[in-house]
């Protein structure tokens, strides 16, 4: 889920509601997930920062794969923040055609 914020691909909304979904599925749920669900969804560097303490030992590059799938769609979709896309992956900007 941290990817997916970085990229772009979740909002705060999306984080708070994951961790609502696995609160209600969890007997005895972490802290650090108590803690992300009462994250405002505004304050997306602290969601981030929630989502580094739970993703701890957790496999990187499986997610990297997942979310890297999920920018392949999204830039193949041609939907309209493509150029947003562009943007955040080319050092100096894209510029639209």
């Amino acid at each position: 889920m941290w990817l997916m914020l970085e990229h772009g691909l979740a909002t705060g909304k999306d984080v708070v509601d994951w961790a609502d979904s696995h609160i209600s599925a969890l007997d005895s749920p972490p802290p650090a997930l108590l803690d992300l669900a009462v994250t405002p969804i505004s304050r997306t560097a602290d969601l981030l920062s929630q989502l580094s303490a739970l993703a701890a030992g957790a496999d990187y590059w499986e997610a990297f794969r997942v979310v890297l799938g999920l920018e392949y769609d999204r830039i193949t979709s041609g939907s309209e923040d493509l150029l947003c896309v562009a943007n955040d992956s080319h050092p100096g900007g894209a510029k639209a055609t």
